[in-house]
This record gives C-alpha cells, structure tokens and sequence, in this order.
C-alpha cells in the first residue's frame, strides 16, 4: 500500500503545470467592511520586492 501511495505522489507531481510568476493582489486599495486594509487587484507581470 505504501508502495502504491509513493507512486501516486510521484505522478501527481510529475503531472504539475509551472507558469511564470504574476502578481493577483498589489498595494494597499482601501478598507474592507471589517476595517482591515485589503489589497487592489493587479493583472500585470510580477513585480520585484522592495523593502
């Protein structure tokens, strides 16, 4: 059964997609209905961090 479990894994992740990174979320947009800042929504290729 272990055997069978190691198989499974090593297939899943054979089968994984990689995609150049993006960005979905950046910069601070503004208060949610809870108070909390949330994030405005990015489309656009990923940005370098700065800190």
């Amino acid at each position: 059964m272990f055997k069978f479990l190691i198989f499974i894994v090593y297939i899943l992740l054979n089968y994984t997609k990689a995609e150049d990174g993006h960005c979905i979320w950046y910069g601070p947009c503004g208060p949610n209905s809870q108070d909390k800042i949330t994030n405005c929504f990015y489309n656009g290729t990923a940005k370098l961090v700065t800190d």
